[in-house]
């Protein structure tokens, strides 16, 4: 077999192949429920925001979050020092800043609550500023 002929029968090949199985799991990947909370599912305001804010990406994969829900549009935010990982984040500044934790998960609860037409009003340490407990 030439080589134009070998490579355009193995494109066949592999692209039907492709297309028969996307056809076959499509329908089990649409059966399959989201591993997070879909801001839709929640009623109340604050619920939908803590959905958002979850989407965050977080590179450690811990999601080193809780809260103290005060009312439907209010809550307080904190780390939680469980979920910490001292041996690559000894001074806990990632899980503090950017893409790698709080804020990200503050941006993204902002931008997705002012999609539904929410402002939101973020106050850095309400209860003043903490040191971590070293383990």
């Amino acid at each position: 077999m030439k080589r134009r002929a070998f490579i355009i029968t193995t494109g066949v090949v592999l692209s039907a192949s492709a297309f028969g199985l996307s056809s076959i799991l499509k329908d089990d990947i649409k059966s399959k429920k989201s591993p997070r909370p879909l801001p839709e599912e929640y009623k109340i305001s604050i619920h939908k925001g803590i959905a958002y804010g979850l989407a965050a990406p977080n590179p450690h994969n811990t999601q080193a979050w809780k809260f103290k829900i005060l009312n439907e549009a209010e809550m307080l935010f904190y780390v939680d020092e469980q979920r910490l990982l001292p041996q690559t984040d000894p001074d806990t500044r990632q899980i503090h800043i950017g893409c790698v934790g709080c804020g990200c998960f503050i941006e993204s609860l902002k931008i997705g609550m002012a999609s539904l037409g929410y402002a939101t009003a973020v106050h850095y340490f309400p209860e003043g500023h903490y040191q971590l407990a070293r383990r």
